[in-house]
């Protein structure tokens, strides 16, 4: 998530550190190593930007050249984005029924 979620209001916390503060708002995922997952409905990379002003290029999801993701359950996603940027360049096994390898909605950009 670019922004920390407020447990009382459900809403993002806009400059919690202050405005001048550096790098609000952004989100980045890096996977070099191994996510394995075996349960049904599961999700091995997932980026939410729920910054109102940012484009999809300030929320990235990226699974690295060395990285894998396998999914075992049924129903699953190896890398999923709403409003992000998500790219594979590494390797995502599916062994389960009725699952994807990447999913992206709200504008998500994808890349191999």
């Amino acid at each position: 998530m670019a922004y920390r979620i407020d447990s009382a209001t459900n809403n993002p916390i806009i400059n919690e550190f202050g405005t001048a503060a550096l790098g609000q708002g952004k989100a980045t995922v890096l996977n070099k190593g191994q996510i394995s997952l075996d349960g049904a409905n599961a999700t091995g990379i997932y980026v939410k930007n729920n910054n109102t002003t940012a484009t999809r290029a300030t929320a990235v999801g990226t699974n690295d050249t060395t990285g894998v993701i396998t999914l075992a359950g049924n129903s699953s996603t190896g890398m999923s984005g709403d409003k992000a940027t998500l790219e594979n360049k590494g390797t995502i096994n599916i062994n389960g029924q009725k699952s994807v390898g990447m999913f992206a909605k709200n504008s998500s950009d994808l890349k191999k």
